[in-house]
């Protein structure tokens, strides 16, 4: 059950205040909850070529379902093998059986809060400049406690992040558009996210829990893109994006983490670049149609989605499986 509120007023001509609530009850965590939200807009001059905007809002997740029954489901066993290999005695075995925190579970939170400037520069170009952040809190976790033979699931969690971003648009005389995107961003938390490793892809090997990088923790980012009318209904619309690799912790024969997980060791940085053409073709008085290709990856750019991290490789540090260039049809009927 949810209730939500929301009232709008201006205190003043050119300043505008949203505040809502939101009620609930987690069934799950017998948990009531109440989120509050505030947004305000300011136009500060008399041109309204520029506007601030900033917020804060508080948010509460709803517990999965294989939460509740954690304790009843599958354990995990964890068997050591000699150089021998599987056909040997193992020489050891531990079974994790599975645990809910003596503290029960609640409701996952996260709170967030923006500010944003809006610039109208000129009739074709706009700037914009925000910083938004983000804290969550009481986050699922997993943790394998081997002194106690334990996997033992909790609401330790937590994770944080900023992200600063400028983008600019420039308008076409022709019509089309520029947009140029630069984010830098960090994003940190605790990594044995409950979902991620006993979703429905589960993650066969569960190591200790740490606060670090996430998975897609990129720094920087750089996105280009863009829309040109060209004669004879012609469109182009290219996209180059540049970011900073993701993070991979690096684990040893035993599969164990080397180092601090996700620390130290990145993908290579991405480069891409993609480009949709198309064209308005009159198929009847009435109906024509916009037919095109799509070029993804166009270059070949070598931009791996695996990496051979096990120091144990002969391939150790080495990248695979890149995105390669791929070529796809675009086909829209218009009235």
């Amino acid at each position: 059950m949810a209730v939500f509120g929301e009232d709008r007023w201006s205190p003043a001509s050119k300043l505008t205040v949203n505040l809502g609530a939101r009620y609930a009850f987690e069934q799950i965590a017998g948990e009531h909850t109440l989120a509050p939200r505030l947004e305000a807009s300011l136009r500060p001059f008399d041109s309204n070529d520029t506007v601030i905007r900033g917020g804060f809002g508080r948010f509460y997740d709803r517990l999965p379902l294989i939460a509740s029954d954690f304790e009843s489901r599958q354990s995990r066993c964890a068997t050591t093998f000699g150089l021998e290999g599987t056909g040997a005695e193992p020489i050891s075995s531990v079974e994790f059986e599975n645990r809910i925190d003596a503290g029960g579970l609640r409701t996952p939170l996260s709170d967030l809060w923006h500010l944003e400037l809006h610039r109208a520069i000129d009739d074709g170009m706009q700037v914009r400049v925000g910083y938004r952040a983000r804290r969550g809190a009481r986050e699922l976790v997993v943790d394998p406690i081997a002194d106690t033979e334990e996997m033992l699931l909790s609401n330790d969690g937590t994770s944080r992040s900023h992200e600063l971003e400028l983008t600019v648009q420039r308008r076409l005389r022709e019509g089309g558009e520029l947009n140029m995107s630069y984010v830098w961003a960090r994003t940190y938390g605790n990594l044995n996210d409950f979902v991620t490793i006993f979703g429905d892809q589960r993650d066969p090997i569960v190591h200790r829990d740490v606060f670090s990088r996430q998975p897609f923790d990129a720094p920087h980012r750089v996105v280009i893109w863009g829309v040109m009318h060209l004669p004879k209904q012609i469109t182009i619309a290219p996209t180059l994006e540049y970011r900073t690799g993701f993070p991979y912790t690096v684990v040893d024969e035993a599969q164990q983490a080397v180092g601090v997980r996700n620390e130290g060791t990145c993908f290579p940085n991405l480069f891409a670049l993609d480009l949709l053409a198309t064209k308005v073709v009159k198929l009847t008085d009435r109906v024509s149609a916009r037919v095109g290709v799509q070029i993804y990856n166009l270059g070949s750019h070598f931009n791996p989605r695996d990496v051979y991290n096990n120091t144990g490789s002969a391939r150790f540090g080495s990248f695979a499986n890149s995105v390669t260039q791929r070529i796809g049809m675009r086909f829209a009927l218009v009235f």
